[in-house]
């Protein structure tokens, strides 16, 4: 009985990024299938890689490798060497993960070829160090007349830290429509409209970067209000955010994404920002009153009941202050913790309650 064999193969960015190993899997495998709904890919890429190798493609959907867990290629590769193309690296910002799992629990031998990836090759090209990117989200299109805030809390949350934050943008396969820098920008825009929390500001310093491994890439940083209307041509298209910047990484944008120098020397941060590890004391400091704090019996100027609706006040703020803490709005969050901390102390001060608030003697 033939042994089966499927192979994950990603041929990176551009029109040359397929590897020499990775060549060798598509040249030597029964069949070879190719996904470009995880990323935007023109049709000559494609044609490009079936010259090279010599190989035809069969291409494979979004619901024939998640609705239908696969199927159709994993019946082939019970007993055929089956080659899985997908852009980029297969298991970097587009993952098949799910796809490799159902394999090894069919008793299907699995390989990965890697190559390059947008995640590693963006940070690269504009000389930002790869250590100091924060979580990555990608902008989507509107759902419904909805625009998602994930990438801008993302990019909060990173900011806080002096993190840099990588933008992905969406690719509707179905349609063939990709997400460009300045559509982007435009719906974080819109979302800073409604949040006012200094996130996507005018002039907020961002980095587009578009078609990166191909020839005719094009990277280019300045204020918000700027690139919103810089054409950067075809897709496939990304945002970088920088965070606090490194002397060298300055440098770097200056002279790889034309950045002008008055810029790096001068990030703006938003209105609200806030040290998390300040803001986490003060919640913790909430935390520990509300565990050891004594409600007094001696005479009162409110009744039992009012006080304790002042107490289910200042735990619901608490409760709140923690929920936004979670979705990465430090803004809210703090202010929440600051009217808990509010009612607390007001009942302090009436002598209806008993407690310390830390550090105090």
């Amino acid at each position: 009985m033939k042994i089966g064999e499927l192979i994950f193969v990603g041929f990176g960015l551009g029109e040359d990024g397929l590897t020499l190993k990775g060549l060798e899997a598509v040249r030597n495998a029964d069949e070879v299938y190719v996904e470009t709904y995880t990323n935007y890919t023109p049709e000559h890429i494609l044609r490009r890689l079936e010259e090279v190798s010599g190989r035809s493609f069969k291409k494979v959907s979004r619901e024939d490798l998640e609705n239908l867990e696969g199927k159709v290629v994993l019946d082939r590769a019970t007993e055929s060497k089956i080659v899985l193309l997908t852009p980029g690296d297969p298991f970097t910002a587009t993952t098949h993960i799910a796809l490799r799992l159902e394999a090894e629990k069919r008793g299907i031998k699995t390989r990965v070829i890697g190559s390059s990836s947008i995640v590693t090759s963006a940070a690269g090209a504009c000389g930002l160090q790869i250590y100091k990117f924060g979580e990555t989200a990608t902008v989507c299109f509107p759902d419904g007349g909805m625009v998602s805030t994930k990438p801008y809390e993302t990019t909060f949350y990173n900011l806080t830290r002096g993190l840099h934050t990588l933008l992905l943008l969406d690719y509707r396969a179905h349609e063939n429509k990709a997400m460009t820098i300045n559509e982007g920008l435009r719906l974080l825009r819109e979302v800073e409209d409604v949040k006012q929390m200094g996130i996507f500001t005018e002039d907020r310093l961002v980095v587009g970067l578009a078609r990166l491994g191909y020839d005719n890439a094009k990277v280019k940083g300045g204020r918000m209000d700027e690139l919103i209307y810089e054409d950067f041509g075809e897709p496939p298209h990304c945002i970088i955010v920088p965070g606090a910047l490194h002397f060298l990484e300055a440098e770097a944008l200056v002279k790889l994404a034309s950045v002008r120098r008055s810029l790096v020397g001068n990030i703006p941060r938003f209105r609200g920002f806030i040290e998390v590890d300040i803001l986490d004391k003060y919640i913790l400091g909430v935390k520990n009153v509300f565990r050891e704090m004594k409600t007094l019996e001696e005479v009162r100027e409110m009744p039992i009941e009012k006080l304790n609706l002042a107490l289910e006040w200042a735990r619901n703020y608490y409760n709140d202050s923690i929920a936004f803490r979670r979705k990465g709005d430090l803004v809210s969050s703090l202010i929440a913790i600051a009217y808990c901390e509010g009612i607390l102390e007001g009942l302090r001060l009436l002598k209806l309650v008993d407690f310390k608030w830390e550090g105090e003697y």
